[in-house]
């Protein structure tokens, strides 16, 4: 059980086929019976009966060989099982599943993955196919991942991070798995290829890391050399070019130098006269920025202002509409009272509803409460009531006056907010975007005089 991979069993749940297949350690091939049995006792049938013209050929032809080999390549990381060419048969497996039991060293797994949400896996602890067929709940979850997640998973578990060299990839885990899992066609007459025809430089350096013989220093040297052929491959372009121009000049008359040479000095003059203008633009430009900064700045203290007076505004707002709450709840009181007032009044009392103390019951009449015995004490209350009304009345006008003002000011402090956000967006926009242009500007104008002036020099040499 030392093999970094193996494959114990994989099957397709549901039940799908014949898919349920167990592996033993080493090499696995995948055989194809003559399901027809054509190939049985073939001395005995006659070579002219006519019937075996019309016997099916290839019978051990479109079994399910290459199948298998792809639903063990899809458990291994592939991106898809059905192609989009078979999308017609994905009725066919709606919640079906690709289960594998697998090991990586000493340690098992048991993976599932949806055929058709391609990029659900889940791995489960220890081998549980069986526990999982059987719709048992018994299996521990070892983790739930996409497929980049499944695939950087057995990444790491196989290679342990040898595959990387100054954190640039080596070889990947799914090359590797190509080259493990081999067809019919091309697995056993191409060495070199898997699943897929490759380029030779990286079946090379599959081959290299496979056998032991990637090491750091040779990693080291195929750096340093692929630095150099990079390196060797520009000096070739500018040679090249540098031929072409040469090859072209040496075509022409000393007369047709001089006067390019003229005519380049000319346009550098020219040039320069124009980059001496946008240099100018330049200083102008950063003064307008100072100034715009400054500007920008007084508009940003105004922002802060504003957001500041909307903040006061919604304060106020906020106490005035509670305070408003509270004298109408007080307001409903009141009413309350004046009403209970007049319901209770006329009724008699054993306790006195304001001391809560019992009246003198000895006493050969029923008596009212004493605070509430004379009809003047009836309207002394009644007026106190509604002077609080009157009051609380003229209070609730003044602070839905107040509200309706403060709302106004709400308005018209975030409109002004706004276009002060606005305008401090436009100097950010006159900043960046004019002197971006003049510099993009001045810039080509430097390089232009630049290639004039090695020009130059060149049909100068040429010239003497």
């Amino acid at each position: 059980m030392n093999t970094p991979l193996y494959i114990n069993r994989i099957l397709v749940y549901p039940k799908l086929g014949r898919c349920d297949v167990t592996f033993r350690q080493g090499l696995n091939v995948i055989i194809s019976e003559d399901v027809l049995n054509i190939n049985e006792d073939s001395d005995e049938q006659d070579e002219n009966d006519s019937s075996s013209n019309n016997r099916p050929q290839d019978s051990i032809n479109s079994t399910g060989k290459t199948t298998l080999v792809h639903l063990i390549d899809y458990i291994l990381g592939k991106s898809y099982f059905i192609s989009d060419q078979c999308y017609e048969t994905e009725e066919l497996f709606v919640d079906t599943y690709a289960i594998a039991e697998i090991s990586i060293y000493k340690a098992k797994y048991t993976v599932k993955r949806s055929i058709l949400d391609t990029d659900n896996v889940i791995i489960y602890c220890d081998w549980v196919a069986q526990s999982i067929t059987e719709r048992k709940s018994n299996q521990k979850i070892f983790k739930q991942t996409n497929i980049e997640g499944y695939i950087s998973f057995l990444e790491w578990e196989i290679f342990r991070g040898k595959n990387y060299f100054k954190n640039k990839s080596i070889v990947s885990y799914r090359s590797i798995m190509n080259f493990i899992v081999r067809d019919q066609f091309y697995g056993f007459s191409n060495y070199y290829s898997g699943l897929k025809i490759e380029k030779a430089e990286s079946s090379r350096e599959r081959l290299e890391f496979l056998f032991g013989l990637t090491t750091p220093k040779n990693l080291l040297l195929k750096e340093e050399i692929s630095g150099l052929q990079s390196e060797k491959k520009v000096l070739n372009n500018e040679l090249t070019v540098l031929k072409k121009y040469l090859s072209e000049i040496l075509k022409r008359t000393p007369a047709s130098i001089k006067k390019e040479i003229q005519e380049n000095e000319n346009s550098i003059t020219d040039l320069k006269v124009e980059l001496d203008k946008y240099d100018k633009k330049f200083m102008l430009s950063e003064k307008e920025n100072d100034e715009n900064q400054v500007f920008k700045e007084t508009l940003e203290k105004q922002l802060k202002s504003s957001l500041n007076d909307i903040t006061a505004i919604k304060s106020r707002i906020y106490n005035y509409e509670c305070t408003l709450h509270e004298i109408e709840n007080e307001l409903n009181k009141l009413k309350l009272i004046s009403v209970s007032m007049i319901v209770l009044n006329p009724f008699k009392y054993n306790k006195c509803p304001i001391f809560m103390k019992y009246i003198d019951r000895k006493a050969d009449f029923n008596l009212k409460c004493p605070l509430i015995e004379s009809e003047e004490e009836n309207n002394k209350n009644n007026e106190i009531i509604e002077a609080r009304k009157k009051l609380l009345d003229y209070e609730k006008r003044d602070l839905e006056r107040a509200l309706v003002y403060l709302h106004e000011q709400l308005v018209v402090s975030t409109k002004n907010h706004d276009l002060l956000r606005t305008e401090i967006d436009k100097v950010n926009s006159k900043i960046q975007d004019k002197s971006n242009i003049i510099i993009s500007k001045r810039d080509m104008l430097r390089d232009e005089i630049k290639e004039l002036e090695y020009n130059n020099n060149l049909l100068v040499d040429l010239s003497q």
